[in-house]
């Protein structure tokens, strides 16, 4: 019975290991909220300078309004932006002075 058990809970936890796995492979990144780290670490030709020149240039935007806008980052091209287009998204610009999402003008 305990052989049982143990198996059992062996297989439970391998389960959610590769589930886990799964999700972090197929989960999209915001990269009007994501950290440098979280660059570098979950796209694909994206190192520790480019993801600091992302967010760099993302405070000098005010955020991102467009995912085109990667693009004109240097460093990253055509190439790196279709690698990862899949796994980007984007949220409403936050306004860093009152932290709240900024309005579109219509």
């Amino acid at each position: 019975m305990y052989k049982w058990t143990f198996l059992k809970s062996v297989l439970i936890s391998l389960a959610l290991t590769f589930s886990a796995f799964s999700y972090a492979d197929n989960h999209q990144l915001d990269i009007n909220k994501a950290s440098a780290v979280q660059l570098a670490t979950q796209l694909s030709g994206v190192g520790a300078k480019k993801a600091k020149a992302i967010v760099a240039y993302r405070e000098e935007l005010g955020g991102f309004t467009d995912l085109e806008q990667l693009k004109d980052v240097k460093g990253i091209g055509n190439s790196i932006f279709s690698k990862n287009r899949d796994r980007l998204m984007l949220s409403a610009p936050v306004d860093s002075k009152s932290g709240s999402k900024a309005e579109s003008e219509s």
